[in-house]
């Protein structure tokens, strides 16, 4: 499980947390910190100090800490390349992936086909506002029952950063993350274009925060409009 992260101190012990002991021992956390001005890397390296090594010795939380800001594409490349497993999930800093989740989001890979599998992302804070209260029916409405039909007929159009799992040695060969224009849509769409099939677990679930005030709200979603089109048109 790779996990970026920049001034991610308030939360990422508990995100990392509920990936360990989430059910699923044979799995290893790579969190890549992208120049944070907090402690987060201390607490990390502190909270790894205390959990006991997998069976075969090797550390189940490594933290690597850039020196500098690169992107979270950059770190997300830097995690893809530290990872050691033949399967890597992306999970978001601000995210908790719910007990048992594991076994579902692995399950798809049986086929050999599927190149990537999106979790299900659920609104962890809907009781912070009305506003993501709304997003919390959203989410379950327009992302859940969404990525359902469009998965059984093949359309699924994104696996999210927030919670996708991909075979790691396809994410190698399409050279992970573009550092120019890139996120999770990208790297979709390169899935495709290489004739993957993806796939979706609705019984994986992913914890996710979503803005409380409509300025932040207004913001995500200006800049998340602009990338699918910079991408989906410019792009590919």
């Amino acid at each position: 499980v790779v996990i970026p992260g920049r001034n991610e101190a308030a939360g990422i012990v508990q995100t990392v947390r509920s990936i360990l002991y989430a059910g699923y021992s044979e799995l290893e956390v790579v969190y890549v910190d992208d120049g944070s001005e907090d402690d987060s890397v201390s607490r990390l390296r502190g909270f790894a100090a205390t959990l006991p090594r997998a069976p075969d010795g090797t550390e189940r939380l490594r933290v690597f800490a850039s020196p500098r800001r690169n992107g979270k594409p950059t770190a997300l490349n830097i995690g893809i390349h530290l990872a050691r497993g033949s399967l890597i999930a992306l999970v978001d800093a601000d995210c908790d992936v719910q007990y048992g989740s594991f076994h579902h989001w692995i399950r798809p890979f049986e086929d050999e086909r599927v190149g990537a599998v999106a979790a299900n992302i659920r609104v962890r804070n809907a009781n912070a506002s009305l506003l993501a209260r709304l997003q919390d029916c959203e989410y379950a409405i327009n992302v859940t029952l969404s990525r359902a039909w469009r998965a059984a007929l093949d359309l699924l159009a994104i696996v999210p950063g927030a919670g996708g799992m991909f075979r790691a040695s396809i994410i190698r060969k399409l050279g992970g993350f573009d550092t120019g224009l890139g996120d999770d849509t990208d790297m979709t769409l390169k899935l495709r274009k290489a004739g993957w099939k993806l796939a979706f677990a609705m019984r994986a679930v992913v914890w996710t925060d979503v803005p409380t005030r409509w300025r932040v709200l207004l913001r995500q979603r200006s800049r998340w409009e602009r990338n699918m089109v910079k991408i989906r048109l410019r792009k590919h």
